[in-house]
């Protein structure tokens, strides 16, 4: 993984929470939909970095 690597931490992100759903673990999940509004938010996708960052919030 590379500094600035935005697009990488998003699809791991992502490929996580699909992992953290199935195994019901809330930290984990609230972690890492926080994550992937913060790496939507620096690759200038605020409509999905809002998505996620407001199911962040809500949890």
């Amino acid at each position: 993984m590379y500094e600035n690597d935005y697009t990488g931490s998003e699809l791991s992100s992502i490929q996580a929470l699909g992992c953290y759903r199935n195994l019901m673990i809330d930290l984990s999940e609230y972690l890492a939909l926080n994550l992937i509004g913060i790496s939507s938010n620096e690759l200038k996708n605020y409509d999905n970095a809002l998505v996620y960052q407001k199911k962040h919030w809500i949890m």
